[in-house]
């Protein structure tokens, strides 16, 4: 126990040592720094300075960084001719950053940030207050990587992070649609197209008998329908055809002995008209034909 404790403190007292011997260190760095990047160097004001140790990362790797401000670069200063002249150049950066950041063994001990606080004249002479963000190497003693915190600047800490993150999003994109692509030309190349050609003809045949056998079973129900139709058609026919030869044998019979009773009264003389008279059912009955 007593062991334990002691190596805490051994351990808490070296921390405090390092740091109460590199603060000053990145103080003096940062002043450096600082002055390379101001309109008028003389205005600096130190105002406050932290460290904190820095891990590896896409977002920490000096050769990342480094990369990314040479694109930033390009676009602010090239103009749009330029740009398009130093378009192999903005490729060739961006696919370094890309591989890069995706073969780093991220999470190693690369030095330090130093965040750094301070005043100073702009361009017109009006002071501002402004931050940088510093990665030194473990001793501090050279600035790896040194970028604005004020997000309007166009060397921005943030806009260099915006980019790495653009980069190998795009990045990334690619490598899928590249993988999707080889997926699916090895698919393509693993279809045995005899086969698929073969199934589609035996599909098609399928297709065309049960077609045929559909055709051939309509016209059948048709035929017999038509049939059925034509039978019961004819026998109302011959129906209307018996009652009408029943009306008109009726009717005939009427007018025959109509004029027998006719004859009949003119041979006695009761009559001496010679028109046929016919009672009112045969009237109506002829009138019906």
């Amino acid at each position: 126990m007593k062991r334990l404790l002691f190596a805490t403190l051994l351990l808490v007292a070296t921390s405090c040592t390092s740091e109460a011997l590199l603060l000053p260190r990145a103080e003096r760095l940062a002043a450096k720094e600082v002055k390379q990047m101001l309109y008028v160097p003389d205005s600096y004001e130190a105002i406050e300075t932290t460290i904190d140790s820095a891990f590896l990362s896409k977002y920490t790797d000096p050769q990342i960084l480094s990369a990314a401000a040479e694109i930033i670069e390009i676009e602010e200063n090239g103009g749009i001719i330029s740009m398009f002249k130093s378009a192999d150049k903005i490729s060739e950066r961006a696919k370094f950053i890309a591989e890069r950041a995706d073969s780093l063994n991220e999470g190693e001990f690369i030095g330090w940030r130093v965040h750094h606080r301070y005043r100073a004249n702009n361009r017109i002479g009006t002071p501002d207050i402004a931050e940088v963000l510093i990665f030194a190497d473990n001793i501090i003693s050279e600035s790896q990587a040194t970028f604005s915190l004020n997000a309007e600047d166009r060397y921005s800490y943030q806009r260099v992070v915006s980019l790495i993150e653009r980069v190998t999003e795009v990045e990334e994109i690619r490598q899928n649609i590249g993988s999707a692509v080889e997926t699916l030309i090895e698919e393509f190349q693993s279809i045995d197209y005899e086969e698929v050609v073969g199934n589609w003809e035996q599909e098609i045949e399928s297709w065309s008998a049960e077609t045929e056998s559909q055709v051939e079973s309509f016209v059948e129900e048709f035929e017999a329908e038509l049939e059925a139709e034509s039978a019961t058609f004819v026998e109302e026919i011959e129906q209307i055809s018996s009652e009408v030869k029943e009306q008109v044998t009726t009717v005939g019979k009427r007018i025959s002995t109509a004029i027998e009773e006719e004859s009949y009264f003119d041979d006695f003389g009761e009559s001496s008209s010679n028109d046929i008279s016919l009672d009112s059912d045969t009237m109506i009955e002829l009138n019906s034909l």
